[in-house]
Formats: C-alpha cells, structure tokens, sequence
C-alpha cells in the first residue's frame, strides 16, 4: 500500500507542475495540528480504541476479576506501545543528543554560505544547510498507519481454543471508525509530503524507514517477546 502511494505521489510531484495547493503550504492545518504531532495524535486514538475492547472482552469472558487491569492485553499493547515510542523518540526527538535523522542532516551537508560547520549556526548566519534531509514526515505517518492497523487485530476471534469471543460494543465500533478515519487521514498527508517535499531519495529512505521499523518491532520483536496482538 505505501510502497504504491509512494511511487504514484512522487511520480506525480517530480514530473508534473503542480500548481500550488492547501497541502503544498507547510503552515496548513492539517500540517501543523496534526502531522507534526501524528505519534501523539496515534497514541490518544490507539489506547481509547484499545481500553474500549479491554472492557468488551471483559464483559464477554464474565470474568470474575473485575477492572481493566485483569486483561493482560492492554499491557500487552502498552509494552508494544513502549518499545515503538522509543524507536521513533531516538530517530525522531533525541539520542544522546540530537535525533538521528538530525543526526544524518548534519553530517552529510554543507552551508551555503561562509564555513558554518552546523545547521543551527548555518541558520543563523543567513544561509541555507545542504544535507540529506531524511523525511520524518514519511516515517512517521508509515509507522503510525502501520501501528494503527495492526493493533486493530485485537478485535479479531481468539486463536487460542476455548478463548472467548469478543462481542465488541456499538461505542468500540463508533472509536474504531474514528481511528479509522485518523488512518485516511495519515495516507492523505503521506501523499502530500510525496508530492510537495523533499527528494525521493529522502521520501524514500523515509519510508523505508517506516516499514524497515514495523518490521523489526511487529514482525520480529513482539513475536519474540509473545506480545503481538
């Protein structure tokens, strides 16, 4: 899915002149409000959706232990919650330092003006820093589309035998339709950032990034650690 989105938007943004458009202004919105802040926005609908099904199955399995904390799925969720934030936090926000992805920026350019050794100080100086500017927009809105899918496989019947079925309320019903609507919302801005930003090579180390990262932690990670959903 995104390796298509991906290579349709880019097409479209490297060879067509596209005139100017709402999602072409970094200031838009939906940039600003919500894409900027897309973990954040992830996290609040994830674990709404998450403690709505904790309470369904709950009262599915009658369970004579009551409150959420006798499910072990949502610390199950929290724990895979945990290890994701991390690995977005030290390529996006902080690792000894500057993020990684900051990292990389400055380690690959140049300013283009003077000897700044710096993007901060190229900045300040008047210039512009030259370097290979990794899209954490791509790799946040792919981890995140990708994080929200799979954690809907909670909602799935039990594998294991004599597991109860989860009858899931009309109220986890209307959430998922939200965090469904927040999925569309993330492959709209994706294709926006592919069609108006960066280089591909950047848009696509991005995305690599992304999948290279549920990977890891989805397909390998939780399995080892037998907390997949």
């Amino acid at each position: 899915m995104y390796e298509i989105i991906l290579a349709i938007t880019v097409a479209v943004g490297t060879w067509v002149d596209l005139p100017t458009s709402f999602f072409a202004n970094k200031r838009n919105p939906l940039n600003v409000y919500f894409a900027k802040f897309a973990w954040g926005w992830t996290t609040v609908f994830l674990f709404t959706f998450l403690i709505s099904v904790a309470a369904d199955r709950t009262r599915s399995a009658r369970s004579a232990r009551s409150g959420l904390g006798a499910n072990p799925m949502l610390w199950n969720a929290a724990a895979r919650w945990l290890c994701t934030t991390l690995v977005w936090a030290v390529l996006t926000q902080y690792f000894l330092g500057p993020s990684l992805l900051d990292r990389v920026f400055a380690a690959s350019g140049t300013c283009s003006i003077g000897d700044f050794s710096h993007p901060h100080a190229c900045r300040a100086g008047g210039g512009q820093w030259l370097g290979f500017d990794i899209s954490g927009h791509c790799f946040l809105l792919v981890l995140s589309s990708l994080v929200l899918v799979e954690e809907q496989k909670v909602v799935r019947v039990p594998r294991e035998p004599g597991a109860p079925l989860v009858i899931t309320t009309r109220t986890t019903r209307l959430i998922q339709r939200g965090l469904n609507g927040l999925l569309l919302l993330w492959w709209i801005m994706l294709a926006a950032t592919a069609v108006y930003f960066h280089s591909w090579k950047e848009k696509l180390t991005g995305t690599i990034l992304g999948i290279g990262s549920w990977y890891v932690l989805y397909g390998v990670a939780f399995v080892w650690m037998r907390i997949v959903p």
